[in-house]
């Protein structure tokens, strides 16, 4: 593990989490990774990208070829399966990189109305996406909680949705927060000449 490991999950990581759990194709781990991973924005050609790479480095092996090279089958191999649960039970040592856009924005952003105005109105569009993001998220427990199912996958899968529910919820509360003293920073300055 290394020092300054954030823990964080690449493309390649959630390409071997699915290995892990049987033989696939590009195709199908293609729909996998958009099924189990929708927010977390993987380039779309992550599956296909990555299998090829991984059997160069004897992560993974192809099994049986398909009549195009996304319906090739692959498997994981023990390599592959050892750098997996390496980094799945890795612990972060360090918090996530704090590489938020906002927080860059305010950096370079200059005290005047106008940019002020402007950035309030970014700040807008993302707590507006990340309380839809919420929504969602609760929407699928509430779904899960209708239909009543009572397996252990499912009650893992609740858990997950809660877990990321409350992320989108606490990052909506924290841009909120962030609108709110902009839009009080905003009131304050005084009104620039031509205005």
């Amino acid at each position: 593990m290394g020092q300054y490991s954030s823990g964080n999950m690449k493309p390649r990581m959630a390409v071997l989490g699915l290995l892990a759990q049987g033989r696939t194709t590009a195709v199908a781990l293609a729909r996998s990774i958009e099924q189990e991973f929708p927010h977390a924005n993987f380039a779309p050609n992550s599956a296909h990208s990555n299998l090829p790479r991984l059997a160069d480095g004897g992560q993974a092996r192809l099994v049986e070829q398909g009549q195009q090279t996304s319906l090739d089958v692959y498997e994981i191999t023990d390599l592959g399966l050892r750098e997996f649960q390496e980094w799945l039970y890795e612990v972060a040592i360090v918090p996530l990189p704090l590489r938020d856009p906002l927080y860059g924005k305010l950096v370079f952003i200059g005290p005047s109305r106008e940019s002020v105005g402007r950035l309030i109105k970014i700040v807008e569009l993302f707590e507006s996406a990340t309380q839809a993001r919420f929504g969602s998220e609760q929407g699928k427990i509430n779904t899960l909680n209708i239909r009543g199912v009572k397996s252990p996958r499912v009650e893992l899968q609740r858990i997950g949705l809660t877990y990321t529910a409350a992320r989108w919820g606490g990052e909506a509360r924290r841009l909120t927060a962030l609108r709110e003293g902009l839009e009080e920073f905003h009131a304050k300055l005084p009104e620039e000449a031509g205005e």
